[in-house]
This record gives C-alpha cells, sequence and structure tokens, in this order.
C-alpha cells in the first residue's frame, strides 16, 4: 500500500527532510506540518513488523493524528519512510497506515509532523503520489538532482481523484508567489546544467507559481511533462532553460515567463493544448518560441529570439490556431503554420501582431490564403508580411482578398529598445501614433456579430489599451 492521495506537504527553507512532512486533509487532528519543527522528535521507537509503533517518551496525543511520521535507523538499520498516524491508542502508542515491515526496529528515530526542506525529497520514493498537494514556500532550494516524480501516478478525465498539485506561495497557501506586484516565488535552483527540474511520466498536474533557474548554462528542461497529458501549468517562471523551457502533452501552460530560453523550445505544447498569456524573450532557442500542435496560442507575447531558423510561434497539423499574440524579432518567421496545417480546416491566424521578423510575418508555406489567415497587424518585416500574396484560392476554388489585414507604416509600441542582444525596454503597449499603434487599436477580428446590432472594437496583439478616463480593458502578464 502506499500513502493516502488526501495527502497535503509543505516545503519550507527551515523545515528538515526527516520531518513528516505532510498532514491527511480531512483528518480529526492538528496539522502540524505547517512549522519548521517537529512536533514529536523520538529516538525510541520500536517497530514491529505490524501497524503497531511505540515510543516510551513521544507522549502521543489525539492531536497527531493525520500527521506524517518518519522513521529510520536503529538497531536494525530501519529503512527510511513515511506513514500515517491512523489512531492514537495511548501516551506511548500508534496505528500507522500500513504495515512497517521493520521487524527488527528499535531504538528507531521518529519524527511527526514539520516541513521538509527541499522539492527534493517530494519526489523520492518516500514523498508524493498522484493526487497529493504540495506547497512550497518562498524562498531559494539549491538541488543537484532533477526532481523527477516517478512515483506519482495517473490521474485522468473521468476519475474521482484530483490533479496532483505542486504550488508556490508567498506567505499564505495560495497566493502563488506574488505580494504587491514583488515576484517572490520560491526558486528551484539547479545546480547541475544537465538536470530537468521538474518531470514525470504521469498524466494529472497542476503546478503553479514557481520559478526555475540553474546556477550555469543549462542543458535541461524547466518543466517537462511532454508524455503526460491533462495538466496546467500556470505562472511558472523558466530562467536559461536548455533543451526545454516548459513542455506539456495536453493541457495548459498559461501567464508562465521563459527568460533566455535555449536548446529547441521555449514552450511546447503537444495535442490540443493551449497556450495563453505567455511571455517568452530573449532567446536563443533554435526552433521556436512557442510550440502548438493541433493547439491555440492565445494573447502571448515572443520577443527577441536571436538564432537563425528560430520562429516566434509554430502551429503544426491541423485545427492549430494563434489568436491575438504580438510577435516581435523572432529570427525567422513571427507565425510559422508547418506540415501542412493550413491546408486543412479548423486553422487561424487572427488578431495577431506581427512585427520585425528575419523572414516572414506569418508563413504558411504558399497555401492560398483565406478568411481565417486574415487579419493580423504587421510591421517591417524582412521578406514580406504574408509568405503567400494577398490574392489566391479558397483551398483552390473561388478567389479570397486579404481585407483585415493592418500594414502599420510605423512602430506600433510604447517602448521596445534592444542592448547586447537582450530587450532592455520591452513596454508591448500599443501606442497612439497614427498609421502604428493606433492602426492597430479598435481594428481586430471579429469586427461584429451575427444578429447583434453593435461593433465590436477588439486591439491586434496580446495587449489591449486602455482609454484615457475609461474603463479598463487591459492584458498583462505576472512575471
Amino acid at each position: 500500500m502506499a500513502l493516502s492521495a488526501a495527502q497535503v506537504w509543505e516545503v519550507r527553507t527551515t523545515g528538515s527532510d526527516t520531518n513528516g512532512g505532510a498532514f491527511k486533509a480531512g483528518s480529526s487532528g492538528t496539522d502540524y506540518s505547517q512549522q519548521a519543527a517537529a512536533q514529536v522528535a523520538v529516538a525510541d521507537a520500536v517497530t514491529n513488523g505490524t501497524t503497531t509503533i511505540t515510543s516510551a517518551t513521544a507522549a502521543f496525543v489525539a492531536a497527531h493524528v493525520g500527521n506524517l511520521i518518519y522513521v529510520t535507523g536503529g538497531t536494525g538499520s530501519v529503512a527510511a519512510g513515511r506513514y500515517e498516524v491512523i489512531s492514537v491508542t495511548n501516551g506511548t502508542t500508534i496505528v500507522v497506515d500500513r504495515s512497517t515491515g521493520l521487524t527488527a526496529g528499535t531504538g528507531v528515530m521518529l519524527n511527526l509532523g514539520g516541513a521538509l526542506a527541499s522539492p527534493t525529497e517530494l519526489s523520492s520514493s518516500r514523498g508524493m503520489i498522484g493526487s497529493n498537494r504540495a506547497f512550497v514556500k518562498s524562498g531559494t532550494y539549491a538541488t543537484a538532482a532533477a526532481l523527477t516524480f516517478s512515483a506519482v501516478t495517473n490521474i485522468i478525465p473521468g476519475s474521482s481523484a484530483p490533479a496532483t498539485g505542486l504550488y508556490g506561495y508567498a506567505s499564505t497557501r495560495g497566493d502563488m508567489g506574488f505580494a504587491a506586484g514583488v515576484d517572490n516565488r520560491p526558486v528551484i535552483s539547479m545546480t547541475t546544467a544537465s538536470a530537468t527540474a521538474i518531470s514525470s511520466g504521469n498524466s494529472g498536474w497542476d503546478i503553479q507559481g514557481l520559478a526555475i533557474s540553474w546556477t550555469g548554462t543549462s542543458t535541461a528542461a524547466g518543466v517537462s511533462l511532454t508524455s503526460a497529458n491533462y495538466s496546467t501549468i500556470r505562472l511558472v517562471k523558466v530562467s536559461q532553460s536548455g533543451n526545454l523551457g516548459i513542455g506539456i502533452s495536453t493541457g495548459v501552460v498559461a501567464e508562465c515567463e521563459i527568460d533566455r530560453p535555449a536548446g529547441s523550445y521555449g514552450i511546447y505544447c503537444g495535442s490540443n493544448a493551449v497556450a495563453e498569456g505567455n511571455y517568452v524573450h530573449d532567446g536563443t532557442c533554435s526552433v521556436v518560441g512557442i510550440h502548438v500542435q493541433q493547439g491555440t496560442a492565445l494573447r502571448n507575447i515572443v520577443a527577441n529570439l536571436t538564432t537563425a531558423g528560430c520562429n516566434g510561434i509554430n502551429l503544426s497539423d491541423v485545427n492549430s490556431r494563434a489568436f491575438y499574440n504580438t510577435v516581435d524579432r523572432a529570427a525567422q518567421d513571427g507565425i510559422q503554420l508547418s506540415n501542412g496545417s493550413a491546408l486543412y480546416g479548423g486553422c487561424a491566424a487572427r488578431g495577431n501582431v506581427l512585427t520585425r521578423s528575419g523572414r516572414y510575418g506569418l508563413n504558411y508555406n504558399s497555401t492560398p490564403t483565406n478568411a481565417f489567415i486574415d487579419g493580423n497587424a504587421y510591421y517591417s518585416n524582412t521578406s514580406g508580411n504574408r509568405s503567400a500574396p494577398g490574392t489566391g484560392g479558397v483551398f483552390g476554388v473561388g478567389t479570397y482578398v486579404n481585407g483585415r489585414d493592418q500594414d502599420l507604416s510605423g512602430d506600433p509600441y510604447v517602448n521596445v529598445t534592444v542592448s547586447g542582444g537582450l530587450l532592455t525596454n520591452s513596454d508591448y503597449r500599443l501606442n497612439g501614433t497614427a498609421g502604428a499603434g493606433a492602426q492597430a487599436r479598435g481594428a481586430g477580428q471579429p469586427s461584429s456579430f451575427p444578429g447583434l446590432t453593435f461593433a465590436a472594437y477588439p486591439d491586434f496583439g496580446a495587449i489591449q489599451h486602455q482609454d484615457s478616463g475609461g474603463g479598463v480593458n487591459v492584458f498583462y502578464l505576472e512575471g
């Protein structure tokens, strides 16, 4: 047997990896995991190969029910393990959730309650399983080892169990690491260049509010769930990743920042995934800032990808979509539709601002244009705004004329500058200059809705402008 799916873990820089580390939600006892020190710490525990553990000095009480204990050592060299306190028999005796199997255990160290000290312990065989939730408090957690969650089981749609959760926070669980605009997410600092920070082959993850970085040049990934389905990654910052910043198979990557990505991808989304509200910038990645396959890229900002051949956003395969993104200074194409994706129904690229690309703003491999790859704003793309002419057949039948594009005559942004190869100013709001940002304001699609008498005025790109003295309609990125 394994620990309960209802365990809630706590990690703090002041904790210890020999603490209990978790409390079962809904238990009758008191949660002692949200403190630095163990509530009970003794070295005289006795295990007998059953579910009973005794200690002459522990002074067990009913409030201990639901907490995890960590046991190790003793005369029998007891292997380290964690067990849940199911009941308290008396002050010297507890019953745990499963047989310890530790028949020779006397003089065993037993710690009850207290937070863990490192996310690494969460990923060990003594840590999280499927549907567990873990909270990591603000601080820096240096680790040489990859956090590979092999003990976590698949959580899939139709299951009654919730997703497996890994959440950073600043001072209160649920604040997701932000307070008054200050980035105080917990930092997982990888000291091994080849070590992927977080990975799992099992589905059903919810990861939020973490920062990941390396102390040197990385060759590894920040979050790799590329063989796991049904996952959400939100408000995660990855700095100077190697082969991948964040990758998922299916699910959502939202409001994340990928800072100076190298390797192949900033963000990789497999089939039917969504990338929304992310900021990928200053990369030397060789393939693409954001890749979606049969998925959607919505309101992302991708900027200053400098390696030759790198695209801002790549739409791969059928049913791929890019709506209201801002792509600036992609080394190759701003948005590229590849693998024949534009030949099939369901593909669309609308409402995007595509500027200063090294090749095309929008490259759909010479496929004739149609209404769903019309309606984008362009400025200063080296080889032209679009890879195909402005007119062409609608999938080979009839003629379609681009009538919704906006060809801008000036820089549309408030203040964007690059120095030393990196963005020094990145204010991607639309300015009010005629022929530039003003032309991209209020001219997006759809401009009206069938059956309704009023007009719609969406801006092109990821960030909507705010009218002076009016209501707020601003999209912004935390991180």
